[in-house]
């Protein structure tokens, strides 16, 4: 009687703590575009514990086998697993997972997944990310973390820029600055926008409430996002401020905003095509 009773208890708590999701979700999580907050959102609403695949012990993994942590170096080893995730039953998909036109249509074989995305004005989300990933180097001991009260704003500033310059030449410099046309395009705009469209609902942060709603009209039930998640380390804050002055130098935001003329371009079209 006690046996029966603790397996029927058993049985309850294994029901309950089930995901409650109403379909097959994939969010390509882009970042520095509210990612956090919608995924978030989606876990608690929807009772989903765990990451499968998990994005980012892929990255401690490559990091511990290259020595390279960015989506540059292992972009396509993260369409394979997110693939091979699905293949193994997996309903909520979500993270920084590259996917191109070919990818998603496939994974929409394995499952009638309800794909979404958010973007973000480019040069925002530039900004964001590399003060971001400052940040976590200092944070985490990859880079010597700077001393303003030995070293001054001003010479942080001056070297700072420098650093900022030397990795927008560099690989996964060039990579953030095509970002969109390498999670959905394999480098490609105009396969970018073939991704894109295969997707069921496309947003941007500046109207995340009517992407939130479309989400909301689809599964028949409110969505809420509380907040949006923004970065507010308690470290580092003062450098984090001088950092963001240096993307409004005139020198350089006119030098990257070039940079980003194809990605301000796709940009433009999401927001006349898609929203």
């Amino acid at each position: 009687m006690i046996q029966r009773s603790i397996k029927a208890f058993y049985r309850k708590q294994i029901e309950y703590l089930k995901p409650t999701l109403p379909v097959p979700i994939l969010f390509t999580h882009i970042p520095k575009c509210a990612g956090t907050s919608i995924d978030q959102a989606f876990r608690d609403q929807f009772r989903i514990v765990g990451t499968r695949p998990d994005f980012e012990m892929l990255r401690r993994a490559n990091i511990a086998l290259t020595g390279q942590g960015s989506l540059a170096d292992f972009g396509e080893s993260a369409t394979l697993l997110l693939l091979y995730a699905a293949q193994q039953g997996s309903t909520y998909l979500s993270g920084h997972f590259p996917i191109n036109d070919n990818a998603l249509k496939y994974l929409k074989s394995l499952n009638p997944f309800f794909c979404i995305t958010l973007l973000r004005e480019p040069y925002s989300r530039l900004q964001s990310n590399y003060i971001y990933r400052k940040v976590r180097l200092w944070m985490l001991k990859y880079e010597n973390a700077p001393n303003l009260e030995n070293q001054g704003d001003e010479k942080f500033i001056i070297h700072e820029r420098e650093e900022l310059l030397k990795f927008y030449n560099s690989n996964e410099g060039c990579f953030q600055l095509s970002l969109y046309a390498n999670m959905f395009g394999r480098g490609s705009y105009q396969e970018a926008k073939s991704t894109l469209e295969c997707f069921d609902v496309v947003g941007v942060v500046k109207h995340i409430d009517l992407f939130t709603n479309k989400i909301s009209a689809h599964l028949q039930q409110k969505f809420n996002v509380e907040h949006m998640n923004k970065i507010d380390n308690k470290s580092y804050q003062n450098e984090a401020k001088l950092l963001k002055l240096l993307f409004q130098d005139e020198l350089i935001e006119a030098e990257l905003k070039n940079r980003l003329i194809n990605e301000n371009e796709l940009y433009s079209w999401v927001l006349d095509n898609l929203i």
